[in-house]
């Protein structure tokens, strides 16, 4: 039952866990259907209104970006030299990769017939693949390495001391529309280099929205209670706008900042009016492991396309995947953290 409660900026970082849990969930049921084709109505009619949700799971990319700008600016706050903040950023990301994602390559690279030989490994090792031909095993690392890079600047225009205070939304929008821009030249003059590149180019708006609430996140400004209503009724709006075809292109990628945006707001609205304990654990545990979580079921999902199993198209085959998915990247979780522990030392 939800009761009354007061709300504020500070909650996204208080329920951040629980938010990156929800955005890795709703991505790898995605996932079922964007990569598998699987569909969730035909194995389990009782799922086909489930399925319009799932089918815009994509939007849970926008809601993990969105969550990681506003976590960046406290770790900024707290450390702001460059070479250790980007050092720290470049471990989170490669430990995880290397430990889920390299034995699959080898296997892909030298030993599979699609294989490249050691300049196709290094390309995937070095997160280049993506951006060099497109592929989108595991974009979202590429994408957001790069945003990782960029942040140290995005911070400077917005918040530095030598600009004026209270202008940092005016600085954020102004930020947004050059990258607009600059995404809408790439696609008029790089035609190819967009198509393949669209996915991560057109969702760093939403990164640098986040980054600019975190500031507000930090300071633990108030939230009035009417913003839960314009957030609810703003992530609705974007679902019926979206299931009826409307925008398309370019246009549909930056519609998505409305729904990261509300649906970020959204979660711990709802899990602080919840206060449902066991609910916050389940969902904090998948997002503490989020990015494992994100790299081993992508590693799963293309070995099991592999597998005669995958022609029976059984939405129950999906879930055994998850499971398998969730102990991989939990265990690799204890690898990661002893290995982190003497590289950060």
């Amino acid at each position: 039952m939800m009761k009354k409660v007061d709300f504020n900026f500070y909650d996204i970082s208080t329920y951040k866990d629980e938010i990156y849990g929800v955005s890795i969930i709703w991505i790898m049921l995605f996932h079922a259907i964007a990569i598998l084709g699987l569909d969730y109505g035909k194995s389990f009619p009782v799922l086909s209104i489930a399925d319009f949700l799932i089918g815009f799971g994509n939007m849970g990319v926008e809601v993990f970006l969105m969550c990681s700008g506003i976590c960046l600016y406290f770790s900024f706050r707290k450390n702001s030299d460059i070479g250790d903040f980007l050092k720290k950023r470049l471990v989170r990301l490669m430990l995880p990769v290397i430990v889920i994602e390299s034995i699959y390559w080898v296997y892909l690279c030298f030993f599979s017939s699609e294989g490249g030989g050691w300049t196709d490994f290094l390309e995937r090792l070095f997160l280049l693949k993506f951006w060099i031909t497109g592929d989108q095993q595991v974009y979202f690392v590429s994408m957001i390495l790069l945003f990782y890079i960029l942040y140290p600047y995005i911070y400077s225009i917005l918040f530095s001391e030598r600009r004026r205070e209270g202008g940092e939304l005016s600085r954020c929008v102004m930020l947004i529309a050059v990258c607009v821009l600059f995404t809408y030249l790439i696609m008029c003059g790089e035609r190819d280099f967009y198509d393949r590149t669209e996915i991560a180019l057109t969702r760093l708006p939403v990164f640098i929205f986040g980054c600019y609430l975190g500031k507000k996140v930090y300071e633990k400004k108030p939230i009035d209670r009417r913003w839960f209503w314009i957030a609810l009724i703003a992530a609705i709006l974007q679902f019926i706008v979206l299931g009826a075809g409307f925008p398309e292109g370019i246009c549909m990628r930056y519609f998505y900042l409305i729904g990261g945006t509300s649906i970020t707001f959204l979660i711990p609205m709802i899990l602080k009016a919840l206060s449902w304990e066991r609910l916050n654990r389940f969902l904090a545990f998948f997002g503490r492991i989020s990015l494992n979580l994100y790299l081993s079921h992508i590693v799963v999902i293309h070995l099991y396309e592999r597998t005669a199993f995958y022609e029976g198209k059984r939405i129950l085959d999906y879930f055994v995947i998850l499971i398998i998915s969730t102990v991989l990247a939990a265990a690799a979780e204890v690898i990661i953290k002893a290995v982190r522990g003497r590289i950060m030392q």
